[in-house]
């Protein structure tokens, strides 16, 4: 019986450590067709053909928009730029006992915006999306007293990307270009150059311990 339940429990750690090093490219061309509708999967694969052969060839989506490629891939990140005006970022997000995929969908409106998509590869239809907070939680500390009864922007332009090495999102303001020297409000010149989110239960938290990148 002992017997059996040490094979059981080294089954076990076996598939886990096999999930926990798939790459970002194989959930990439698994990844169910609601996360990615504007590439189906041999899409995908043609464009992981192309950058692995070093060649920069487009898959074409929107003829008028240009087309799409791979530009940088590792085990834990992909980046594709989409047409003209966007770029996603599709990276695999470890949690605890758990393995998850974020995309980071940028478009510029001009002035780049990002969106987060959060999903389980186990659970394709647990999607969650995520809008950049908003201008308050850009203050910077110190400003917040000398922020408080001035105009803020009514809505926040950021963009983000995902950094394997730290698990951490960096959110980049953006909603100055989105003014002219005349208009901008007052509040945009006191607001951090990043933000630093972590993804903790299911949602997303500032995470005050990397002061290094908020000054």
């Amino acid at each position: 019986m002992k017997t059996r339940r040490l094979i059981l429990s080294i089954l076990a750690a076996a598939a886990c450590a096999a999930a926990v090093a798939r790459t970002a490219a194989e959930f990439f061309v698994d990844a169910p067709n609601s996360t990615m509708m504007l590439f189906d999967k041999n899409l995908r694969m043609d464009m992981l053909d192309y950058f692995r052969a070093g060649q920069l060839r487009d898959v074409s989506i929107f003829d008028k928009n240009g087309g799409s490629h791979i530009v940088a891939l590792n085990d834990s990140s992909l980046s594709i730029v989409v047409g003209k005006r966007a770029t996603i970022q599709f990276a695999v997000l470890p949690v605890k006992n758990d393995t998850l995929i974020a995309i980071v969908e940028t478009v510029a409106t001009p002035t780049p915006d990002s969106s987060i998509t959060i999903y389980n590869p186990s659970d394709p239809s647990n999607i969650k999306n995520f809008d950049m907070p908003g201008p308050e939680a850009f203050i910077r500390p110190e400003m917040r007293k000398a922020a408080k009864g001035k105009e803020l922007p009514p809505f926040m332009l950021a963009s983000a990307v995902y950094e394997p090495d730290t698990r951490r999102f960096i959110l980049t303001p953006t909603i100055g270009g989105y003014y002219t020297d005349q208009d901008r409000p007052e509040t945009v010149g006191m607001m951090v150059d990043r933000l630093v989110w972590a993804y903790k239960d299911g949602r997303f938290v500032v995470d005050n311990s990397y002061r290094d990148v908020l000054q």
